[in-house]
């Protein structure tokens, strides 16, 4: 009878240790799993990472970029009304030359009329020029 429980004992403990050793395979395999998980989670978070900082490097460009345009733009717009400016300046100098132009034009015809009076004083025989005169 001891001998049974002996046996019995040493099956039972046989069996123990089998069920041990395939509980730490078992476990032995899953942490090597997860290990192998961890190191490719670590290995997209090092490409997020990566990925990340050329955004933000993209970004700092856009940003320098943005604001080189916005000056270029607000330089664009002082010129267009230095422009605007110079524009108008002609435009009211133009009318100014035109309205002397019609002035001068005006004198010379009165001029020429004037002339033509001398001319025709000059050109009369010596008896008709105080008559042609007071017409």
């Amino acid at each position: 009878m001891v001998a049974d429980e002996v046996r019995s004992l040493a099956l039972r403990s046989g069996d123990a240790a089998r069920r041990t050793r395939a509980l730490l395979e078992a476990s032995a395999a899953r942490v090597g799993d997860g290990q192998r998980l961890g190191d490719q989670v670590a290995a997209v978070l090092v490409t997020v990472d990566a990925a990340a900082r050329e955004t933000d490097e993209a970004l700092d460009g856009l940003a320098r970029d943005s604001r080189a345009q916005r000056d270029a733009v607000e330089a664009t717009v002082r010129e267009v009304r230095a422009l605007d400016a110079q524009l108008r300046e002609v435009t009211t100098a133009s009318g100014s030359s035109a309205d002397a132009a019609r002035a001068l034009a005006t004198l010379a015809t009165q001029l020429t009329a004037s002339n033509e009076r001398f001319r025709l004083e000059a050109d009369a025989p010596p008896a008709d020029r105080g008559r042609r005169t007071a017409a």
